[in-house]
C-alpha cells in the first residue's frame, strides 16, 4: 500500500496546550505584585508627605492680572512658583518701604522683612525681622504712619498667620490665624475657601481707606476691617 501523503494545504500544526501555573505558584506571584505595589505606595507618601499637606488647597484658582501688592495664585499644591528674591512695598506717603526678601534663594522658605523709613532722597533702617510666612506673605499694605499688615501667605494654606499687624517700632500688634478669621465672619469654612480667589479666604486685592485708619479686606461676601492702630477686627456687609 503507498504511504499517506499530505499536502501543505492539508497539514496543521500539533495543538499544544496553554501553559498552566500551579495554584501555588499563582498565589505567589499575586502576593509579590501587592507587597511590590504597597511598598511603592509607601515611597511616594514619603517623598509627597509634609506638615501642611492636609491643609493645602484643592486647585480651582485661574490666573488673574497681578497686583502690585500681591503673589500670584498656586494653581497646583503640589507646584510652587517661587516669589521674587527682593519685593517692596510703599506707603502711599512715599515715606515709608517695606523691603520682602530671601537671603537664601528660598532654600529655608524663611522670608525676611524690613522696614525703612524715606527723608531727604536716602532710607533709614526702622527694623528687620525673620516672618513666620512660608515664602512670605501674600499681601503688603504699609500705612503713611508705618504700621505694616501682611495678609495671608504664598503657599495655599490655611494660614496661621492670616492677618498679621506690625508697627512702626517693630511691635506685633494683633495676629489672627485663619480660624480665628473664620470664626469672626461666621461663615462656613467651605464657603470661604469656595469664594476666595487669592489663597484660602481673600476675595479681592486688600486696600486702605482713606484717612489709612483700616484696611478693608474682601471676604465669602463680607468685608472684615483690621484697625491699624489697635488690632481690632470687625466686619461688614460687602456692597
Amino acid at each position: 500500500m503507498a504511504p499517506e501523503t499530505f499536502s501543505p494545504k492539508t497539514m496543521r500544526p500539533k495543538a499544544t496546550a496553554p501553559e498552566r501555573i500551579p495554584h501555588q505558584a499563582l498565589a505567589t506571584r499575586i502576593l509579590a505584585l501587592t507587597l511590590l505595589t504597597s511598598l511603592l505606595l509607601q515611597i511616594l507618601a514619603c517623598t509627597m508627605g509634609n506638615d501642611d499637606a492636609a491643609n493645602l488647597k484643592p486647585s480651582n484658582l485661574s490666573a488673574y492680572d497681578q497686583p502690585a501688592n500681591a503673589s500670584p495664585p498656586q494653581t497646583d499644591p503640589d507646584y510652587i512658583v517661587f516669589p521674587p528674591t527682593h519685593q517692596e512695598f510703599s506707603s502711599p506717603d512715599g515715606n515709608y518701604v517695606f523691603v520682602l526678601s530671601s537671603e537664601d534663594d528660598w532654600a529655608s522658605k524663611q522670608a525676611i522683612g524690613e522696614l525703612w523709613a524715606v527723608a531727604d532722597g536716602g532710607r533709614q533702617a526702622l527694623w528687620k525681622r525673620t516672618l513666620p510666612h512660608e515664602y512670605g506673605p501674600r499681601f503688603v499694605l504699609v500705612s503713611s504712619q508705618g504700621q505694616v499688615l501682611l495678609l495671608d501667605e504664598w503657599i495655599n494654606v490655611a494660614s496661621r498667620q492670616a492677618v498679621m499687624l506690625i508697627s512702626r517700632e517693630n511691635t506685633l500688634l494683633d495676629q489672627y490665624s485663619f480660624d480665628a478669621i473664620q470664626e469672626r465672619l461666621e461663615v462656613s469654612r467651605a464657603r470661604i475657601v469656595a469664594m476666595a480667589q487669592y489663597g484660602w479666604w481673600i476675595a479681592a486685592p486688600p486696600t486702605l481707606n482713606d484717612s489709612e485708619e483700616t484696611a478693608r479686606i474682601e471676604t465669602a461676601g463680607k468685608v472684615l476691617v483690621v484697625n491699624l492702630e489697635s488690632g481690632e477686627l470687625s466686619v461688614e456687609r460687602s456692597k
